[in-house]
């Protein structure tokens, strides 16, 4: 990463912050700061899929170990028959 990147990361992670969506977040005709129930779909959405994407990683990490936990394997090796 570079400084470059910064500015955005920053950005990103304040975005989810309700005093920085009031400061920034307008509606392009009126001017008027995003509504709160807005903020809170908003925060509500951000959790969507977290079972899965739970669920994913554990898988993967399980596998790993799995993998890391046979004594030796050989150029015949399936990963694929493996998982």
């Amino acid at each position: 990463r570079d400084f470059v990147d910064l500015p955005s990361q920053l950005m990103e992670h304040w975005l989810s912050e309700p005093v920085v969506l009031k400061k920034h977040a307008k509606h392009y005709k009126t001017g008027e700061s995003v509504p709160d129930v807005l903020v809170d779909r908003l925060k509500a959405a951000s959790l969507f899929n977290e079972g899965f994407a739970t669920v994913e990683y554990t898988a993967c990490a399980l596998l790993d170990m799995a993998l890391h936990s046979l004594p030796e394997y050989g150029e015949d090796f399936d990963l694929g028959k493996f998982e």
